[in-house]
Formats: C-alpha cells, structure tokens, sequence
C-alpha cells in the first residue's frame, strides 16, 4: 500500500518551500544563528566550538566542568532538544583534546523565544551542577 499520507504531506512540503523560497529561509536562518551564537556566549563557562563565516544553523558547544552528555541528559529533562556527541567528527574532537560537543541546530521553525529556553536551561544546568 502506498504511503498516501506521507506522499501528500510531502507535496504540502514541496509547495511551502516555493512559497517560502529558499532564500528566506536561507536568512530566518542565519538570523537565528546569529541571535543564539551572542545569547550563548553571554553563558559564563560556555565555549562554542567552530565559528567558520558561512555555517548552518547548527552550534557546537562545551561547558566548564559539565560533561556534554550529562547536559544534554538535564536539557532533555527541560524539553530542550539538543545532541551530545562526536557527530562524525570524532578525530576533529581527538585532535582538540575535548570528548565530545553538545550541539544545538536551528531551523527555519525556530524562534527567538525558544532560543531564550534554550539559554535559561543552560544556566540552570551551570547551577545545578556547581560551574557557576
């Protein structure tokens, strides 16, 4: 049987990106990125990893003393969707002595309010886990 569900979902998708146009989700985007990368680096302890000119909505981070897996553990328990890991880079993060990031992705659905969850969850795991 056909997948009629995800065939018109898919359509619904298609016409959207016209709609939308690449461009301007090219720059909500970057927006974000933008916004979220100088909210992060007002985090005492947060280190950001990777700032290369032209990147995708994704940010690699660290913070002092805190474990990237058990913050992201603490961020999941807030509903807070964010990646621990070596995503595919695991000689980059042998070659920068580090174990492995946290990573935060921001897509064209995202807000500025969801980034400021993000934020205040990551400063309530520095509390929680004494790096403040």
């Amino acid at each position: 049987t056909p997948n009629l569900a995800g065939i018109a979902g898919l359509g619904a998708a298609i016409d959207w990106l016209r709609k939308t146009g690449s461009e301007a989700i090219d720059r909500q985007v970057q927006q974000l990125l933008e916004y979220a990368t100088a909210m992060l680096q007002s985090i005492p302890g947060l280190q950001i990893i990777g700032q290369a000119p032209q990147k995708s909505g994704i940010i690699s981070f660290l913070m002092d003393d805190i474990h990237p897996h058990d913050l992201a553990t603490f961020m999941d328990q807030r509903q807070i969707c964010v990646r621990a890991g070596h995503h595919c880079t695991q000689p980059l993060m042998d070659f920068l002595e580090i174990p492995c990031t946290v990573r935060a992705s921001f897509t064209c659905y995202n807000t500025k309010e969801e980034i400021g969850l993000l934020v205040q969850a990551l400063n309530d795991a520095s509390r929680f886990f004494g790096a403040l």
